[in-house]
């Protein structure tokens, strides 16, 4: 056999080979046989990640979630939850004259100037404020759902900027 029959038949073969190929692609192949959506299941032996109801993530949620009692002069209230609803973190201002009516009314114990209980940061502040944080942690049953919660205060101007971290208890 010649060099130029065996270039050709070389040739037809690579067509040949891209044409099955081309029909391949464009086909898709075979259905699948199962379902298209992908079941994820806890390990044997793991617990469920405990979430929290967060529904409603307005002042008066996060107040009758959490058992707080945020007063009425708080400006500037946010939230920002994962996405697998285990933390919620809040943040807001309030007068400095009000701070002390937050803490006792929420049922917090006595923050303590220096404790630093948020440690991490977060969308809705940086981890290293400045000023001096105060703070305190606890945890509290509403209507059956435990909460744990952080809270940490930083002067903010002729504010104090609250920050809470909510995290479900067992």
């Amino acid at each position: 056999m010649s060099n130029s029959t065996k270039l050709r038949l070389l040739g037809a073969l690579a067509v040949v080979l891209v044409v099955v190929g081309i029909v391949l692609v464009v086909t898709g192949g075979d259905e699948p046989t199962g379902p298209s959506t992908t079941t994820t299941t806890v390990a044997d032996g793991q617990a469920p990640t405990a979430t929290l109801p967060l529904g409603d993530t307005s002042v008066e949620g996060v107040s009758s979630m959490a058992g707080l009692v945020v007063p009425d002069g708080a400006k500037d209230f946010l939230t920002a939850a994962t996405e697998n609803k285990a933390q919620l973190d809040v943040t807001f201002t309030l007068p400095s004259d009000l701070v002390a009516a937050f803490v006792s009314g929420s049922g917090f114990p006595a923050l303590v100037e220096g404790e630093k209980v948020v440690t991490h940061s977060s969308p809705l502040w940086k981890l290293n404020p400045e000023g001096t944080e105060s703070g305190a942690a606890d945890s509290v049953t509403v209507d059956g759902v435990t909460v744990v919660r952080a809270v940490e205060t930083v002067p903010e101007g002729d504010r104090v900027r609250v920050r809470l971290v909510l995290t479900p208890g067992s």
